[in-house]
């Protein structure tokens, strides 16, 4: 399927030889066509300089000769070569013009029907764009890109009818036939014409029983449309069809988790996914993989607890001892705050692959966040050491070490450690927004350099203005600066964006209103802390004169 051409890159062909069918040529084309391969062959010396001067001569040629009537397919190839690679000395209009007297004399191709579509696109000429995708249709044959192009630009103009007719034309070509008749029935579904849609789909399923491709879209379109019994029929068939492999079965759910990315959680369709997944999974139980998947759906809504039954699950079954899968269950141990089942599956991991590489990052995250900051540090070191050598002094896991031993020398205490780590790491990747806002963190734990941590942190809240993480850090080091009033401000916007759903930020928000004297406001965050977890110690820290230190910095 094509993409939007407003999402494709504006065409710039590459300085190659123009090939033509013409095969007869006089001197004067062989004049014209030694100047511009003279100026392909500077362009790729890097001397842009003679290049042009060679393409504008030979230019000068060609354009003699048009003017004298003179028109040779060989020279419009050439011109339009020209243009598409540099612009030189024209427009858009022109590259269009060239193009049309290009598909005029029977000299056109794909690239270039793509291009000008692209670039009249562009500047919003969308006639001509359908003028050169139906050229192309009708010169060199039937695509389902191009129908596809012309598809979304119709769409785009208003023109259903004719949007339908561009994939319509397709739908009796026996190779690409099923292809068309899907994207058919999903334009109808696109504009609303849900009845319209289900009536194709149907006769798609009549004509196509058992494609897989055919019985997958219709799935969708019911799972879609919320017909919920035919949905669930449908899906069962697929799972249940002993000739579709598992992977494609778990591919199904996959696209499905990410077609929801942007959607609520608490939407009927995510209801529908997660069903639809504990079904796929009651038909194929001894499926490692549509375990694990089951765990990452229910994760993705929310439900971390679930998530680690199915991980844990998935691990027991046939072929599902995968690294991966422990990395994802002490992931899970971490967001449901279960801290020593993170480090007794860490434990377990380096047991089960104790040559894998990420096993001295997974177990030493472990160490420092059950309050074995030392041995974490010494296992980072040794782990990190291992793979440089590995990788020669240049491994990919580097900087994630780096991340990680920083937090790990914060636990020690070790200021000069954790600054050499974290400086590493911003040296590998200086745009790193979670780097920036934990070393932000890290300076305002031990109450220096401020002026900076204050910087890196504005720098990770920029990058990311709703992570309630990030804006909690820029409101903690404004507390440590004794700034109340700002900090009473970014932690509201903190809270707005889920930060009262932070045990941390809420009793920072308490002591914050401790400090500003709004009692109201401060008994107001102490409940809520109270509800995430918050300790009678922790409760009564927020109330006194000193700010709570987080216990697990790393979540930022």
């Amino acid at each position: 399927m094509c993409l939007p051409l407003s999402a494709q890159t504006e065409p710039s062909a590459a300085i190659r030889s123009p090939e033509g069918r013409s095969t007869t040529l006089s001197q004067p084309d062989f004049d014209a066509l030694s100047l511009y391969f003279k100026g392909v062959q500077s362009f790729n010396e890097g001397d842009d300089k003679r290049g042009r001067k060679a393409f504008s001569k030979s230019k000068k040629r060609i354009d003699k000769r048009l003017k004298a009537g003179i028109l040779s397919e060989g020279d419009l190839r050439v011109l339009y070569s020209i243009e598409a690679s540099l612009q030189l000395g024209g427009t858009p209009e022109s590259l269009l013009k060239l193009g049309r007297l290009r598909c005029w004399t029977g000299g056109m191709d794909d690239e270039m029907v793509q291009q000008c579509a692209n670039v009249a696109y562009r500047i919003g000429r969308l006639h001509d764009a359908t003028y050169f995708l139906k050229q192309g249709q009708s010169q060199l044959g039937l695509t389902l890109e191009r129908a596809d192009g012309l598809r979304l630009i119709y769409l785009q103009m208003g023109e259903l009818d004719s949007a339908l007719a561009a994939v319509s034309a397709l739908m009796q070509e026996s190779e690409i036939a099923i292809e068309a008749t899907l994207l058919y029935a999903q334009t109808l579904l696109d504009v609303g014409s849900e009845q319209e849609a289900y009536m194709v789909f149907k006769q798609a399923m009549r004509n196509y029983p058992e494609h897989f491709m055919v019985r997958l879209a219709h799935a969708k379109m019911l799972f879609t449309t919320g017909r919920e019994r035919e949905s669930q029929e449908a899906f069962t068939a697929l799972f249940t069809d002993p000739d579709i492999q598992m992977a494609a079965k778990a591919q199904i759910l996959m696209e499905s988790l990410q077609q929801l990315a942007e959607v609520p959680r608490q939407s009927a369709e995510w209801t529908r996914l997660w069903e639809m997944a504990l079904m796929a999974y009651e038909v194929n139980p001894t499926s490692a993989e549509m375990a694990r998947l089951v765990g990452e759906i229910a994760d993705a809504r929310g439900e971390a607890m679930s998530a680690q039954r199915y991980v844990r699950e998935s691990l027991t079954l046939p072929n599902g001892m995968q690294y991966e899968s422990w990395e994802l269950l002490c992931m899970l141990d971490q967001r449901t705050g279960d801290l020593p089942a993170y480090l007794q599956d860490a434990l377990a991991a380096s047991e089960a692959f104790p040559e894998n590489e990420r096993i001295a990052l997974l177990l030493g995250t472990a160490l420092y966040l059950n309050n074995q900051p030392q041995a974490a540090v010494k296992l980072l070191q040794l782990g990190l050491a291992k793979s440089q050598n590995v990788h020669m002094g240049n491994s990919p896991l580097a900087p994630e070490f780096y991340f990680r031993l920083g937090t790990a020398h914060f636990y020690v205490g070790d200021l000069e450690n954790m600054a050499a780590a974290m400086d590493k790491l911003l040296l590998v990747f200086p745009d790193h927004p979670q780097a920036k806002n934990n070393y932000a963190y890290y300076l305002g734990c031990f109450g220096i350099r401020l002026e900076e941590a204050k910087k890196m942190a504005e720098q990770a809240v920029i990058a990311e203005p709703t992570n309630p993480n990030y804006l909690d850090t820029k409101a903690f080091i404004f507390m440590q600066e004794g700034k109340w009033e700002k900090a009473h401000t970014v932690m509201a916007d903190c809270l707005m964006h889920g930060g009262d759903q932070l045990l941390e930020s809420c009793l920072r928000a308490a002591h914050i209103a401790h400090q500003l004297k709004l009692s109201a406001e401060k008994e107001e965050h102490l409940t809520q802390a109270a509800q995430l977890g918050a300790t009678e110690e922790m409760l009564q820290a927020a109330d006194r004169q000193f700010i709570w230190q987080a216990t697990q910095p790393i979540q930022r």
